[in-house]
């Protein structure tokens, strides 16, 4: 897939991914949204689970600075509360 439905084909992966508790490699996809998808409506919600993911792993200082980055980007977004 290309454009759009690359960026909807990585989302969904990375969620499969979580789903599975399978956090590094949801992370991985997930990461992609910073790096390429930069102007996803997304873009929230993948540093949010980037940020749960990392907690889930017991890496809480790598998750403070995605929750934050939530916070500071997105504050009026649903993420963004429950990052706080």
């Amino acid at each position: 897939p290309k454009g759009k439905r690359l960026e909807e084909a990585t989302f969904y992966r990375a969620e499969a991914y979580f789903n599975l508790k399978q956090y590094k490699k949801a992370i991985v996809d997930y990461s992609k949204f910073p790096e390429k998808f930069t102007k996803s409506r997304r873009m929230a919600k993948a540093l949010y689970q980037i940020g749960v993911s990392f907690e889930n792993l017991n890496m809480k200082e790598d998750a403070k600075g995605f929750f934050q980055e939530v916070v500071d980007k997105f504050p009026k977004s649903q993420d963004a509360q429950r990052a706080k």
